[in-house]
């Protein structure tokens, strides 16, 4: 069900953000919009390549990890194309998270936790010291254009709700398999 809510979902949300775009660039071959349409074809690939392996998996618990942290990467480039430190799709951690919480242990989620939080961390200070430039930027502004401490501040908001959302869904995540257990004994 995992795979098939993460299609659903990635299709909808970059299809909107490709029609969103199209209306802001004359081409439906600009780089922006190319990265996207590369994006949505790697998560279709990797779906399908997730759904064939499967059933073959020994250790599914490594396999959920690898694809968690696939996934993790994924967002940091929906987000770098999508205007890096302006843009709106830095919640996708946290969704991400949340699933890491249903499949995996809490030690595991706060692990992705923290990949989501040097991922965009890294991200955004390469694109303060200008080695990196988003694709899509607001208002043509970089993250450069703040003083270090805005930036600073933006970074650990966004590691602190990735920690606090790792640490709540994991705990709600255990209590609802240990409840499970509970009943089936009953």
């Amino acid at each position: 069900w995992l795979l098939i809510f993460r299609l659903i979902f990635s299709s909808l949300l970059l299809g909107s953000t490709i029609i969103l775009q199209f209306g802001e660039t004359s081409s439906s071959f600009a780089p922006s919009l190319l990265v996207l349409y590369g994006i949505i074809i790697t998560i279709f690939i990797l779906t399908v390549i997730y759904a064939l392996v499967l059933n073959r998996i020994k250790h599914g618990f490594a396999f959920a990890f690898i694809q968690v942290a696939v996934d993790t990467f994924l967002v940091s480039v929906i987000i770098l194309v999508t205007g890096s430190f302006f843009s709106v799709f830095s919640f996708l951690y946290l969704v991400v998270i949340i699933y890491c919480s249903m499949l995996l242990s809490r030690r595991s989620t706060l692990v992705i936790a923290a990949l989501c939080g040097i991922q965009f961390g890294i991200m955004v200070d390469l694109e303060y010291l200008g080695y990196l430039a988003p694709f899509h930027l607001e208002y043509g502004q970089l993250a450069a254009t703040y003083a270090w401490n805005e930036v600073i501040y933006k970074i650990l908001i966004t590691v602190l709700a990735c920690f606090a959302v790792a640490f709540l869904s994991g705990l709600l995540s255990e209590q609802t398999r240990k409840t499970k257990k509970e009943l089936r004994v009953m």
